[in-house]
């Protein structure tokens, strides 16, 4: 604890008397294809992976002992197999209210010098369902197409989502799924091997959002965020000329905002094209602070993918408006150019963008901040991207005389910073002046200066506390002389509290006056 010293007793008046995203488990046995010990799994008669049905030929689909992800095998299809695929019945139903994720590692390598196989080396992936487990299954009509790594020679993981209420699969609600990788024929004769470990299908869970999170969206406009910390407000508006909005069939597969957890994987992405009548198409997001304190932004995190070629390929943040000072309108904060094409749906570009260089990045209670994200440099005025996984993260300033001196930067360091400094020389020290709500560097501001008033018997003596601050404590001492120093706070007692709502509540005391002579102080301490 530190005791606030001789600035407290000079408040003394009187002689005769004184006054702070995850798949939660794997559905699929033998996902390494660990299993095996014979080189032609799977095949008519093997479990749990087989091919029976799927005009497999003989070496079009086997296990493999040298390339492989993990453990000891996995899966290899040939160059030469179409219409070649492994299956596996999952035992679990597909309910509409479930989002599932399937990924698998996925590679290709082994480039043929047979000059006759130039296809392009990609699988599929597709589910079907049978009303009774094991039973005759047939295709849901969910399927996944020309699913490839960026590159030769390296292991990728391919993740995919299902949405269990997607309407292509009404009429298999309640049905056993099971799960098909398949070359198909177009791939017939294709220029690589394809090597396959490591498959996963379950049910998807959005990751557990950081503690610092403040609001995020990934699918939600206007006054409604997917996720937003107690206390916080927040909407997001999207420039609608031109028809551009949210799509529901594009976003970000990655699940994170930036390189966040706690978004969600579903495709809903905020679109965005160059348009006729509005150049620099953008999304606002604006965020409010509800939480009685301070609030304190410290990044921006998004994904923006840039659907084609032609697509807008740089990307902006901005801040917009709102009531942070020393910052101008439309004031840019970050840039990037020349992006990647990504697709419509898949692995979006992440960023996240510190704030820590604003000249103001604290929102007091009541105040809001609007940032926006704009697009440029697309071939044409309809060519697309989209933003997703949009989110602001910092962090509620609980007070605290640590934080509040940084308010003063003429105090720096110690001493003039310590608590028991009186930097302006008024006769309260620095504790004292941030207890009672008064300008440390200013002699001329007190903030809330106790009043008290001889009140028949005793003495009345009103301080004012602060209420967002539980760290600090509030007494009045009294004593019979100013030399033997010897202060108690016997006799004294809190008659009521004036609880106001705000930074202050204002407290009365009552002190016996029984004797000739009595001084009386207020002591805070931390």
């Amino acid at each position: 604890m530190r005791m606030s010293g001789v600035g407290l007793a000079v408040l003394v008046v009187g002689v005769t008397a004184v006054s702070y995203g995850a798949v939660v488990s794997n559905l699929v046995a033998d996902a390494g294809f660990e299993t095996s010990t014979v080189w032609s799994y799977p095949n008519a008669d093997t479990a749990p992976w087989f091919s029976t049905g799927e005009g497999n030929q003989a070496g079009w689909v086997s296990r493999e002992l040298v390339i492989v992800k993990s453990g000891a095998q996995g899966l290899k299809f040939s160059t030469w197999a179409g219409n070649a695929a492994a299956l596996q019945n999952l035992g679990v139903t597909l309910d509409s209210n479930t989002v599932y994720e399937i990924s698998f590692a996925m590679r290709l390598d082994n480039l043929s010098t047979n000059p006759s196989q130039t296809n392009a080396t990609i699988i599929g992936v597709a589910l079907g369902s049978s009303p009774v487990l094991g039973g005759a299954y047939s295709w849901t009509g969910k399927s996944f197409y020309e699913l490839a790594p960026s590159t030769t020679g390296v292991w990728e993981t391919i993740t995919l989502t299902v949405d269990g209420s997607d309407a292509a699969l009404v009429d298999n609600h309640g049905e056993y799924l099971q799960l098909t990788l398949k070359k198909f024929n177009n791939a017939k004769n294709s220029e690589y091997e394809v090597f396959v470990d490591d498959v996963v299908f379950g049910e998807y869970t959005t990751g557990p959002p950081p503690a610092d999170l403040l609001l995020g969206f990934y699918g939600s406009r206007l006054a409604n965020p997917d996720f937003h910390a107690p206390g916080i407000g927040g909407s997001l508006y999207t420039s609608t000329a031109d028809g551009i909005g949210v799509d529901t069939t594009a976003g970000s597969s990655d699940g994170t905002y930036g390189t966040f957890s706690g978004a969600t994987i579903l495709p809903t992405g905020y679109k965005v094209h160059m348009g006729t009548t509005n150049k620099n198409q953008r999304v606002d997001v604006q965020i409010l602070n509800n939480t009685g304190s301070p609030l304190r932004l410290d990044s921006v995190s998004f994904d923006y993918g840039r659907w084609l070629a032609a697509g807008p390929q740089d990307v902006a943040l901005a801040y917009a408006y709102g009531d942070l000072s020393g910052i101008a309108n439309e004031d840019v904060l970050f840039t990037a150019t020349n992006l990647a094409v990504t697709g419509s749906s898949g692995d979006y570009h992440d960023f996240d963008i510190s704030l820590s260089n604003l000249t103001d990045r604290v929102l007091a209670d009541g105040e809001k901040a609007t940032f926006r994200l704009s697009i440029d440099n697309a071939v044409g005025p309809w060519d697309k991207g989209a933003f997703d996984n949009i989110a602001i993260f910092g962090e509620v300033i609980n007070a605290s005389y640590e934080t509040w001196v940084t308010d003063y930067p003429s105090m720096s360091g110690s001493p003039d910073a310590d608590p028991d400094h009186d930097f302006d020389g008024d006769g309260w020290d620095n504790l004292m002046e941030y207890a009672l709500g008064g300008n440390p560097v200013n002699g001329f501001i007190n903030g809330h200066i106790p009043v008290y008033a001889n009140i028949g018997s005793v003495l009345e003596y009103v301080y004012a506390m602060r209420t967002d601050d539980a760290a600090l404590t509030y007494r009045i001492e009294v004593s019979d002389d100013l030399v033997s120093s010897t202060w108690t706070n016997s006799g004294t007692m809190v008659m009521t509290t004036n609880v106001t709502g705000g930074s202050f509540d204002f407290v009365t005391n009552s002190i016996p006056i029984d004797e000739i002579r009595k001084f009386a102080r207020l002591v805070v301490e931390q």
